[in-house]
C-alpha cells in the first residue's frame, strides 16, 4: 500500500474527484497537487473494472520534471510498473508499441511519465494506445488552442475514461484561455471556441486594410457578474484550492536607479530602437519588433554588460550584491531569480559560495547545485525563473528569502518560483525580494502582472463563492 498519508484537505479534494472522473484542479504551488493525484489515479487502477493504464503529462525541466514525477509516484502509489519515457526517440517509439503488447492484461497497473514536448512528437503512437486515464501537470501550457502541443492533448483526453488537469493559474494573460482547458475536458459541451468567446469575454475589432481582427479585452461587463455566471457554469469541472501549508510571504519592493550612462543607452534604445557601435562597444544593435524591443530594453535594465562592453557593473547587479554579500541576506542561504541566462551568470561569479542552475546546465550540473545548496555546502542557488520555478522540491527546508533581480511577464512562472519556498515544510515566514529599476520597462513588467492577476484572481474568488 502507499506509504504515506495525504493531509485531510487532500483526502477531502480526493473523496470530491472520485465522483468526477474529469476535472480541473486549481491550487497554489506547493500545495500538493502531485501527490494528490497520484493517490486518486492509483485508486481507481486497483479494480479491474476501472482504470488500470495511466499518462502523466509533466514539464520536461531540462529532465528534473519525470524524475521528480517517478520519486513521488514511488512514494505515495504501489503502482507495479512506473515508467519514464526515454528521451531517445526510437526507444520511446519502442516503449509505446510494447504497452499496446500489454493491453490485455487486466493487472498490469502501471504509470507511464512522459514530458509535453514527447507526447507532440509521437502523437501518432500514443495516440493508439487507449489510456484509461490522463494526468496533465501545470495544465497552463495547453491554454493556445491553436499550439500542436495543446492539440495533442487533447486527443488523448478525448478517448481517456479519467482525466485530471492541474494548474495554480488557469488563466494568464486574457479568460479565453480558460476556454481550451474546458474543451479538452468536455469536448462536447465546449465544442465552439467563438461562442464561447460570445458569451463570455467582451472583444475589440480593428480593421487592417481588407482584414478585420477580433481580440479578446476582458469578461464582458459587469465583470462580476460576468465571472459569478462562468463559476457556475464551470462548478461541475472545476475543484479549486487556495490553502498554502506554510508561514505566510512579505514581499519587499528595492528601487533603484539606473547610472547615468546606463540611463542614457536605454534611452537611446527606447527612442530609436538602434544603438551604435560606438555605443555598444562592439557592433551595431538593431531591433526590428516592438516586441524584441522590449525584450531587449528588459536585458539592458538586467545587465548592461550582455549588451555592452563596459567595465561598469548593472546597477541592478549592484543592488544585488550589496543585499546579498554585504547587506541583509550576507548570512542567510536565498534563492537568486532572473529572467536572463545572462544576468544569472553574472551573478554567480561575484557571489562567492553561489552554484548556478538555468536552462543551459547540463543536468549533471543541475543535480550537483541542487545538492549543493541544499546540504549546505552552498549558501546561494543563482538561476533563471524558467529553469528554477518549476519541479523542484526540498528548497524550502534551505531558504526563506528569494530575490528577484527581474520579474516574469507571466504570473504562473512567479507564483511557481515563490512557490519553490512557499510551500508545505516551509518553517519560516518566505521574504521576497524584488530589485526594480524606476521609469524603466521593469514597472510596466509589474504593472502587467497587477493586471494579469486581478483578473485571475477574480476568477479564483468567483470560483471559491460558487
Amino acid at each position: 500500500m502507499p506509504r504515506t498519508r495525504l493531509r485531510p484537505d487532500q483526502d477531502r479534494v480526493r473523496e470530491e474527484l472520485k465522483a468526477r472522473p474529469r476535472s480541473l484542479l486549481i491550487a497554489p504551488p506547493g500545495w500538493g497537487k502531485t501527490p494528490l493525484s497520484l493517490r486518486w489515479a492509483f485508486d481507481r487502477a486497483r479494480f479491474p473494472r476501472y482504470e488500470h493504464l495511466h499518462l502523466a503529462i509533466v514539464p520536461n525541466l531540462g529532465g528534473a520534471g519525470p524524475r521528480h514525477w517517478k520519486r513521488q509516484a514511488e512514494r505515495w502509489a504501489n503502482y507495479r510498473d512506473i515508467v519514464v519515457a526515454p528521451r531517445d526517440r526510437q526507444a520511446r517509439h519502442l516503449l509505446w508499441r510494447e504497452i499496446r503488447t500489454f493491453l490485455n492484461c487486466p493487472d498490469w497497473e502501471s504509470l507511464v511519465i512522459a514530458t509535453y514536448e514527447q507526447v507532440r512528437s509521437d502523437i501518432e503512437l500514443v495516440r493508439a494506445i487507449p489510456w484509461n486515464l490522463l494526468i496533465v501537470d501545470e495544465a497552463h501550457r495547453i491554454k493556445d488552442r491553436r499550439a500542436q502541443q495543446s492539440k495533442a492533448v487533447a486527443s488523448l483526453a478525448r478517448v481517456a475514461d479519467s482525466v485530471l488537469l492541474m494548474t495554480g493559474t488557469p488563466i494568464i494573460n486574457r479568460l479565453d484561455e480558460l476556454w481550451h482547458l474546458l474543451h479538452v475536458l468536455d469536448p462536447g459541451r465546449f465544442r465552439s471556441y467563438w461562442r464561447w468567446v460570445d458569451q463570455w469575454c467582451a472583444m475589440s475589432v480593428r480593421s487592417f486594410g481588407s482584414r478585420t481582427v477580433r481580440q479578446v479585452i476582458g469578461p464582458r461587463p459587469p465583470v462580476d457578474q460576468t465571472l459569478a455566471r462562468l463559476s457556475s457554469e464551470i462548478s461541475d469541472l472545476v475543484l479549486q484550492e487556495q490553502e498554502v501549508r506554510g508561514q505566510g510571504l512579505e514581499q519587499i519592493i528595492l528601487p533603484i536607479e539606473l547610472s547615468g550612462p546606463e540611463r542614457r543607452i536605454y534611452d537611446q534604445l527606447r527612442r530609436h530602437m538602434w544603438l551604435s557601435a560606438q555605443e555598444t562597444g562592439g557592433e551595431d544593435l538593431a531591433v526590428w519588433s516592438p516586441g524584441a524591443l522590449v525584450t531587449r530594453l528588459r536585458q539592458l535594465v538586467s545587465d548592461w554588460t550582455s549588451l555592452i562592453e563596459t567595465e561598469a557593473s548593472a546597477s541592478k547587479i549592484k543592488a544585488a550584491l550589496d543585499l546579498v554579500v554585504k547587506g541583509d541576506l550576507s548570512d542567510e542561504p536565498v534563492l537568486i531569480l532572473t529572467a536572463f541566462r545572462s544576468s544569472a551568470e553574472t551573478l554567480h561569479r561575484q557571489i562567492p559560495g553561489s552554484v548556478l542552475y538555468h536552462g543551459g546546465t547540463s543536468h549533471e550540473g543541475r543535480a550537483s547545485a541542487l545538492e549543493a545548496f541544499t546540504s549546505g555546502k552552498a549558501r546561494a542557488l543563482v538561476g533563471t525563473i524558467a529553469a528554477l520555478g518549476e519541479g523542484i522540491d526540498g528548497l524550502q527546508h534551505r531558504a526563506h528569502h528569494i530575490v528577484f533581480l527581474d520579474r516574469d511577464w507571466s504570473p504562473a512562472r512567479m507564483d511557481q518560483a515563490l512557490g519553490r519556498l512557499v510551500r508545505e515544510g516551509q518553517e519560516h515566514q518566505v521574504t521576497a525580494w524584488h530589485i526594480v529599476a524606476r521609469d524603466t520597462i521593469d514597472e510596466t513588467v509589474a504593472q502587467a502582472l497587477v493586471e494579469k492577476r486581478d483578473l485571475a484572481q477574480a476568477l479564483r474568488q468567483a470560483l471559491q463563492s460558487d
